[in-house]
């Protein structure tokens, strides 16, 4: 996004609050699966959706820069679920998220927020595979902008409360006209801030770029802008993602669980209300792109040890 997340949609959640119930003439209970909206499957049907989810696991060589520097690259597996993620980077330390902590290798290792790397970069890779995932809520809204000229066909997505660690998290979808691929996102980051703050400064990720494999299309190109709901992207890009060497796995036993030598990365503290009217305005100037972005995190958190992460 899911953001990576994610961004995600993560943590389980009852498969009653996503399927509807039918009770037959013999008194049993047949679970119905709701439509899946024409929009979603012609996006799962232009990546290969169906394909994708028949593996275990997607490996992929990535690269993500903000700012002019390179925030996070190395390598990244993770099921394709994108529950439990590991990244070996180039600096030498690794990521695990095994489905509840994220935790890095060796404990004195530089890296920030990890738990919203684990989690972002994967869910954006994997995104147009899930978007209806259990705990997903997708409105059509007609056309939003890409940017000034271009207005797609989009959809809402939006969580339950219990999927994730940010289910104020939403994400506009937008389509391609020609292929239905997943064209771009626009998002909010609401880890480790209120919604009315992160909707002050709005993203979206645009995916530029497609490589096929074993028939599964995924982006490798990705740019980040800002987002104005009104007049799409911003004119100058802001960061950049470059994804290479994908293919499906197998992960070896043990690469989804905590490594010798680790540290655990928290998840951040909820932000607390402001007291009073008053200081409102003070607080959103002093902390108004903090979250805005991984670029953002990764100036900021070096001193704050805050994260953040996509649901997915």
């Amino acid at each position: 996004m899911s953001r990576f997340t994610r961004l995600t949609a993560l943590l389980s959640v009852s498969l009653l609050s996503v399927t509807g119930c039918h009770t037959t003439d013999h008194h049993e209970t047949v679970m119905v699966e709701p439509e899946k909206p024409a929009f979603i499957e012609a996006i799962e049907l232009a990546h290969g959706a169906e394909r994708y989810h028949k593996h275990n696991a997607v490996q992929a060589d990535f690269t993500v820069d903000f700012g002019g520097s390179t925030i996070i690259a190395g390598n990244m597996v993770f099921n394709t679920d994108a529950g439990k993620v590991r990244m070996e980077l180039n600096d030498g330390s690794t990521i695990v998220f095994d489905g509840f902590n994220a935790w890095v290798t060796p404990n004195d290792a530089p890296i920030q927020m990890a738990r919203f790397h684990a989690l972002t970069w994967p869910y954006f890779l994997a995104a147009p595979m899930k978007l209806a995932d259990q705990g997903t809520n997708l409105d059509d809204i007609g056309m939003a902008p890409l940017d000034e000229q271009n207005h797609l066909a989009a959809m809402k997505l939006t969580f339950d409360s219990s999927v994730g660690d940010a289910p104020d998290d939403w994400y506009i979808l937008l389509k391609d006209p020609d292929t239905d691929a997943l064209r771009a996102m626009a998002y909010i980051v609401t880890y480790g801030k209120s919604q009315q703050e992160a909707e002050e400064s709005p993203s979206l990720i645009e995916y530029n770029a497609f490589k096929t494999v074993e028939g599964v299309a995924f982006a490798t190109d990705w740019t980040f802008y800002h987002w104005d709901p009104a007049t799409g992207k911003s004119d100058t890009p802001k960061g950049h993602a470059k994804i290479s060497n994908i293919r499906f796995v197998d992960p070896s036993p043990g690469s989804f669980i905590r490594p010798m030598n680790a540290r655990i990365d928290e998840l951040p503290e909820p932000p607390a209300p402001p007291a009073e009217e008053a200081h409102t305005h003070d607080h959103d100037e002093a902390h108004a792109d903090m979250h805005d972005d991984a670029e953002d995190h990764e100036d900021h958190d070096a001193d704050e040890n805050h994260e953040e992460e996509h649901n997915e």
